[in-house]
């Protein structure tokens, strides 16, 4: 994924201009706005948030319904700024613009401007089917085989049933084998398939519009505390900002779904349990305590890894996307490290040209431990090409940092956010982030030890 993001005067954002990719990072002091700029974009990448229903219905997609800022709802694109507490930062100066492979979408002059980047093709491929030209249609509709993931599994679905005659969810083994045998590059679709693949590429392109962002407030180790107390809290009326409360209306679905989690990433015979609609920690096989009585470390991070893990374990069509506020909170750099492994073993960007990954990862952090973490996985990616004909030395790189962490760093980017502007401080040439930036907070720090010793 690649995205330009554009936000001026906005809250404490004067400008900033930022390159997105499947995996960003931005650190700075407290108040810089970064978590602002991860909040507005989560919700930029999620245009179904502040479109009209009427626009995504089925027959407006295929029939292509002309915009303009009329058609849409700005109360709407309001609330969503609401929903995040980013809504008094909004002003008539405010410019937010957002452009991915997919959409284009900006904020200027109290208008919204928005394009769908499928228009003209799903257009054409409709003109294409109904002229009956199979020629042009195949190659149209291979041409973006090669670019949505989403898209080609829905295909095949649709293919395989009416080939075989069989349907998917009572054949999922033989579907598996199927769909990875099939070529799409050498075959040549009937009407009938072109027809059931345009229908595939319309859901798909609502399925985009409709991407959403989960996003991990720092907030969330009051969550184990909101639900212990939630109808005290209802009865006097306490003002709980709404993302809080959204977020805690998902870890609850999360924790109820999920019952088992394991920490052992952090601690060898850590665990969460819910038993009986109570939280456990167990620190061994025996013994356990209420998660409101563990460190803070550990009520910061269940509540970080049960939603995201919920949205993983049900991801079929749906977006792994997710922003993190300060994923360090209350853990000590080890676990930092550690956690980060942890969440981008999971990522999986697909294919190389793949426009639409569902794994799109964003972290806020004050942490240079999280910087020098992400610094490892994308050395590691470097390391693993040039020793591509080695397999001995892969092998140790394997023991050193397993493969699933390591972080092509074209899909990466870390900008550092002070004084209400952005300085990208990855190094796109060598692949790395400037260890100046790692290593400013412990210089500040010995600067300070180096006068004492020198009086």
């Amino acid at each position: 994924m690649k995205a330009k993001f554009h936000v001026k005067k906005f809250g404490p954002i004067k400008e900033a201009n930022l390159d997105l990719r499947n995996v960003n990072v931005f650190i700075g002091p407290q108040a810089s706005g970064k978590s602002v700029l991860a909040k507005l974009y989560s919700i930029c990448k999620s245009p179904l948030r502040f479109l009209n229903e009427d626009y995504l219905d089925y027959a407006s997609l295929i029939n292509f319904k002309e915009m303009d800022s009329d058609d849409f709802e700005i109360e709407k694109f309001n609330s969503a700024l609401a929903d995040l507490n980013i809504n008094n930062f909004l002003s008539s100066k405010s410019y937010v613009e957002y452009e991915s492979e997919i959409i284009y979408f900006k904020y200027s002059n109290k208008k919204i401007t928005f394009r769908r980047k499928f228009k003209s093709d799903i257009s054409l491929l409709k003109e294409l089917i109904n002229s009956e030209n199979k020629k042009e249609a195949n190659q149209l509709v291979k041409k973006y085989f090669k670019k949505l993931d989403y898209f080609k599994l829905l295909s095949v679905f649709e293919i395989f049933e009416s080939r075989t005659g069989k349907k998917l969810e009572d054949n999922l083994a033989e579907f598996r084998e199927y769909a990875e045998n099939f070529d799409f590059s050498k075959e040549k679709f009937s009407l009938g398939e072109l027809q059931e693949i345009f229908n595939c590429l319309v859901i798909a392109e609502k399925k985009y519009l409709g991407s959403k962002v989960k996003y991990i407030p720092s907030e969330r180790i009051i969550i184990s505390i909101l639900r212990k107390a939630s109808w005290n809290l209802q009865r006097h009326d306490i003002p709980i900002p709404r993302h809080i409360l959204n977020f805690a209306a998902e870890y609850e679905v999360a924790s109820n779904k999920l019952k088992e989690l394991d920490l052992s990433f952090i601690d060898e015979d850590l665990k969460y349990k819910m038993i009986n609609g109570k939280e456990r920690i167990y620190l061994s096989q025996r013994k356990s305590i209420n998660l409101s009585e563990s460190s803070t470390g550990i009520q910061s991070l269940v509540p970080l890894l049960l939603p995201i893990l919920n949205l993983e374990r049900n991801r079929l069509g749906k977006s792994s996307s997710y922003v993190i506020e300060e994923p360090e909170i209350n853990l000590y750099p080890k676990a930092q490290y550690e956690l980060i492994k942890f969440l981008e073993s999971i990522r999986n960007d697909g294919f190389d040209d793949s426009l639409d990954s569902p794994y799109i990862h964003t972290y806020t952090t004050h942490s240079p431990y999280i910087l020098a973490s992400f610094n490892n996985m994308l050395f590691a990616y470097k390391k693993s090409v040039e020793l591509a004909s080695d397999s001995e030395k892969l092998k140790k790189l394997e023991k050193i940092l397993p493969s699933n962490t390591w972080l092509n760093p074209n899909n990466f980017n870390a900008y550092t956010i002070k004084k209400g502007k952005a300085f990208r401080i990855f190094n796109r040439k060598i692949g790395l982030i400037d260890e100046n930036i790692i290593d400013d907070v412990t210089d500040y720090m010995n600067d300070d030890f180096d006068r004492i010793m020198y009086l």
